[in-house]
């Protein structure tokens, strides 16, 4: 009789620990994990529609169609607000949140030359000639690859420890290329 009641009172004993300590802080380390993993979603979609936006800059300039301002200062300010929120996950990519950020700021880079370049055509008078539609292509299209490849090194598993290595290596050259001024790109 001793034993049950022994072994009865340790397994209630055991429960009601387990129950008021190591619950709650499981049950915080649960809603932080989820967070992070909306919240990476969230910004995995938009990094895929501002990259579609973006496409869409190159179809409007070959079309001598007339790329707004407005619509490019939206995209950067997206690609602010993309950065933004990727930093907020510096917790949930442990130290490789800078290697996903830094071709986001390039992005921002890109399309800030890309607002410089259409201000200054359009104060010319020269927004359809080849050599600024081209100057505007090319803009455009280093920023969507920019977007592809934070979209790529945002999606790479934590195990492939090579592939994160050398991303982080290139982001940091780049960092380093990077002007002051982006009308300067």
């Amino acid at each position: 009789m001793q034993t049950v009641l022994i072994s009865a009172l340790t397994a209630a004993m055991v429960t009601l620990l387990i129950e008021y300590v190591a619950k709650p802080r499981l049950e915080t380390r649960k809603d932080r994990i989820v967070e992070a993993a909306r919240v990476r979603r969230d910004v995995r979609a938009r990094m895929l529609a501002l990259s579609y936006k973006i496409s869409l800059f190159q179809i409007y300039i070959e079309d001598d169609r007339a790329l707004e301002i407005e619509v490019v200062k939206a995209a950067r300010a997206e690609a602010q607000g993309l950065a933004d929120d990727t930093m907020k996950l510096e917790r949930a990519l442990g130290g490789r949140w800078m290697v996903v950020v830094q071709p986001l700021v390039s992005v921002q880079y890109r399309l800030g030359a890309l607002l410089e370049i259409l201000d200054r055509a359009s104060k010319d008078g020269a927004a359809g000639s080849r050599d600024v539609i081209d100057e505007l292509i090319k803009q455009a299209m280093t920023a969507k690859i920019k977007l592809l490849r934070a979209y790529a090194l945002f999606i790479v598993p934590r195990w492939r420890v090579t592939t994160w290595k050398r991303a982080a290596s290139k982001a940091e050259s780049e960092a380093d290329s990077l002007p002051e001024d982006p009308v300067q790109v």
